[in-house]
């Protein structure tokens, strides 16, 4: 539902929270580490934003496509009038919605199968499965997660440990507001590739891939010492090359005409027509 030229940034939302939801855990954990009950206070105060998220959802309103798609095209008009303002004209954002469900639901049966087997729908397997793993081995989760460790192991005493993860948690959200507030003007490509240089099905492989990292690292730590964060590094590199080779810029292109973009790059033409694609996976 978000417009074209804000989407980058309202999507980065998910990602600043999350970063904000650390850092004042991180904030919590520090000022509690010497109170006997304090590990009470961190675990139950998790339940707060649980209860934010909760009530907030409770407003929200179906997506036009959703809406499109049960033959409730008054409702879409109304859903997106909500959010686009009352003198705005939807009509033409509206048929675009109705042809892309219209596609979509005649391309429905087997696209699984499609997507595995036909070329027209390797550009989009690829970089589903590419991005998320790239992230995932950069090192970023497992770093967030044990950080209090991570300083402890290379010196830190346990309060000193406790305010690096706390200063790391705050580079990072520093690094997500500067991200957000730049994601619609430069793009995303762009972004990926200073973040790749900076740090020196995405749930389903996003979440497998961190039980692996988690139980890997402190063992990696261990054994290899410093050498651990050279092959997180090698793994950023490698991470940015593929961006910047293989990841079209999607700036300012709507959700429906995003399949063009496959047409127009340089390796991924050769497999799509001209964005023929365009819309049978979404």
């Amino acid at each position: 539902m978000a417009p074209s030229r804000w989407r980058g940034s309202l999507t980065a939302g998910y990602q600043f929270f999350l970063a904000l939801g650390v850092l004042i855990a991180n904030l919590v954990n520090y000022a509690t580490a010497h109170v006997p009950w304090g590990w009470r206070v961190s675990l139950g105060l998790a339940g707060a934003p649980a209860v934010v998220i909760f009530v907030g959802a409770l407003f929200l309103t179906d997506t036009p496509s959703s809406l499109v798609m049960r033959g409730r095209a008054d409702r879409a008009r109304a859903a997106l009038l909500r959010v686009r303002g009352r003198d705005a004209d939807v009509e033409a954002e509206l048929r675009d919605i109705a042809k892309a469900v219209e596609a979509a639901s005649q391309s429905e049966d087997g696209a699984f199968r499609r997507m595995a087997t036909r070329r027209e729908y390797r550009p989009h397997l690829v970089l589903a499965v590419a991005v998320p793993i790239f992230f995932q081995l950069t090192g970023v989760i497992v770093l967030a997660f044990f950080a209090p460790l991570v300083f402890r192991t290379v010196g830190f005493g346990s309060n000193a440990a406790l305010m690096g993860a706390v200063i790391l948690g705050a580079v990072n959200l520093g690094s997500l507001v500067l991200s957000t507030l730049v994601i619609d003007r430069y793009g995303r490509k762009v972004l990926f590739m200073v973040g790749g240089i900076q740090m020196a099905m995405n749930v389903s492989i996003g979440l497998c891939l961190t039980f692996v990292q988690t139980q890997s690292f402190l063992a990696m730590l261990w054994r290899f010492k410093h050498a651990t964060f050279a092959y997180y590094a090698a793994w950023v590199a490698v991470m940015t090359v593929f961006i910047a080779l293989f990841l079209p810029e999607t700036k300012g292109i709507p959700l429906e005409s995003m399949g063009t973009i496959w047409g127009k790059h340089w390796y991924w033409k050769r497999f799509v027509d001209d964005g023929k694609s365009d819309v049978a996976l979404t």
